[in-house]
């Protein structure tokens, strides 16, 4: 239904507008994407990003608000149920009718987009529809809306972009938890994120996720003026040169998707040219526990009345992210179907810079679903990708020497007999580092275990173990095994009572053989005759 809707109305309109899009001002005025799906932080968000704003005069809103009014339920708790509530919180009307927001909702610098929870189609969805509130302003922000603010974040986001040395940078980081001080951040290298995983879960079809509380890492022990290249995009954060609208357009054909959306960013932008960078220090904070909250994914379930409904309708779209990321169970004479691809040709890599670079570049093996973790040595150093070869070693001389051990200790260092593979000639800006490949032909099982192995290195360098994977991994292990035993039992217990009815079976047999031979002699020799005169007959 929501592809017959979109490709008779949303779009033809979207490709007409595409066409029209308003002129972009250089005025450095900010457009704020903030994409909220019932969330009782959504005023504080966006009080505070003005409250705290160096020139709140320039800053302009696109609100999504995907609510319940009526006949609500909440977030399922912790004991599996859910509960009737009240209406959520008009978040456009509350801030438009407070002492920070009239002035700028009066000024027509807070647009907004009002959704029914029942008809929300997921965060990328949403950030699709945000995108097109866009009026020209010179800058692109994206934001979760349960976000706290520095002082004057928004000119050091801008400043940042500036000092970044590419033609298109993107600024975009994971930032850390809203319960630190923002505002002692400023000299701090904030984080960014290098390390990709395969998705474990079968629902999430192995698409490339950078999780918050690994991907995402403090790898400088020192501070830089100069924010670090980095290979991926977050959705919850990213500043960028606001024309990424038309060259990277959002892509109308992907609801329901909640894990791809980073990663397909991440791609199309990089292909089109743009160049992703860390902040040098982190401008805003994340409220990441929302526990027993609404989720959209449980509204779906619950509108269709059938547990997991979204993860199917998920998987559809999904499939379409997947075809461009090359991975094999998704090209295109795979994909069941077919409309999944319809008018990609507009909504698709860029045609500046190869996808197959992109992947080589972020370590992303999507073929045997494995990282190849050498491939982001560059990032953990701060040091510029290989495709930049030598041309910015003025401003990254040279990696950062504690995370040269961080990096030689967690990342590339294998069980190799106690010696470090490839670190012999490092130096400078242009650090050789032995990548790891693992063959086409090499056996699946061997391509399982180097999958688990790299996994399980990750987590060092995220510095806690993924307890919840181990705890799954350990629960499947025990099973198997209990499975296991308790099919050996079986065997044996079916082997011995066959053994019983076997012995039976063969003193009778071989009595009544015994009386056979006994009671015919003349019988046996007439059935030889017989046997003799059909061989020769099959001869001939």
């Amino acid at each position: 239904a929501y592809f017959a809707l979109a490709k008779t109305y949303l779009y033809p309109w979207d490709r007409e507008y595409l066409a029209r899009m308003p002129k972009r001002r250089d005025d450095d005025s900010i457009f704020l994407s903030v994409a909220s799906y019932r969330d009782e932080n959504c005023v504080a968000t966006l009080t505070n990003a003005y409250k705290k704003a160096k020139q709140p005069n320039l800053l302009n809103v696109g609100l999504v608000q995907q609510n319940c009014n009526k006949h609500c339920i909440s977030g399922v708790q912790k004991d599996g149920t859910t509960k009737k509530i009240r209406p959520d919180p008009d978040c456009h009307k509350i801030f438009c009718a407070s002492e920070t927001g009239k002035p700028h909702c009066d000024a027509g610098r807070v647009r907004a987009l009002h959704i029914e929870e029942a008809e929300s189609l997921g965060p990328y969805a949403a950030r699709y529809f945000a995108s097109k509130l866009w009026s020209g302003e010179s800058w692109f922000l994206q934001i979760d809306s349960h976000m706290t603010f520095a002082t004057h974040w928004d000119e050091s986001s801008i400043r940042m972009l500036h000092r970044a040395p590419s033609a298109k940078p993107i600024l975009s980081h994971y930032p850390p938890d809203a319960e630190e001080n923002i505002e002692n951040q400023k000299n701090v290298a904030a984080p960014r994120i290098c390390i990709p995983n395969f998705s474990v879960e079968f629902i999430e079809g192995s698409i490339i996720r950078l999780d918050s509380d690994g991907a995402a890492q403090e790898f400088d022990g020192v501070f830089h003026e100069i924010p670090r290249f980095v290979p991926f995009v977050a959705a919850g954060y990213y500043v960028a040169h606001s024309g990424i609208l038309k060259d990277a357009p959002y892509d109308p054909f992907l609801p329901y998707v909640f894990m791809g959306e980073e990663i397909i960013m991440s791609a199309r932008y990089w292909t089109h040219g743009y160049d992703i960078f860390a902040p040098s220090y982190s401008v805003v904070g994340h409220i990441y526990e929302r526990k027993f909250k609404p989720k959209f994914w449980e509204t779906i379930d619950r509108l269709f009345q059938v547990d997991g409904i979204n993860d199917d309708l998920g998987w559809i779209p999904l499939e379409r992210i997947k075809h461009q990321l090359q991975y094999i169970e998704s090209s295109r004479d795979f994909i069941q179907t077919k409309s999944v691809l319809y008018g990609l040709e507009h909504y698709t890599m860029g045609t500046q810079r190869s996808i197959w670079d992109y992947l080589e570049l972020s370590g992303i093996d999507p073929i045997h679903k494995v990282v190849k973790k050498d491939n982001v040595g560059w990032c953990v150093l701060g040091v510029p990708p290989p495709f930049m070869g030598g041309n910015f070693t003025d401003l990254y001389p040279e990696g950062d020497p504690q995370q040269l051990e961080i990096l030689k200790s967690n990342i590339i260092t294998d069980d190799h007999d106690g010696e470090e593979p490839g670190f012999e000639d490092i130096g400078g800006a242009e650090e050789e580092v032995q990548e790891e490949v693992i063959a086409i032909d090499q056996p699946e099982d061997e391509v399982k275990g180097e999958e688990v192995e790299f996994f399980e290195e990750a987590d060092v360098i995220k510095g806690e173990a993924d307890s919840g994977v181990e705890e799954l991994l350990e629960e499947v292990t025990a099973a198997e095994e209990e499975e296991q035993i308790n099919m050996e039992e079986e065997v044996e217990e079916d082997a011995e009572s066959e053994g019983e009815f076997k012995d039976d079976d063969d003193g009778d047999m071989e009595e009544e053989v015994e009386e056979e031979e006994e009671e015919d002699p003349e019988e046996e020799e007439e059935d030889s005759e017989e046997e003799e005169e059909t061989d020769d007959a099959e001869e001939m």
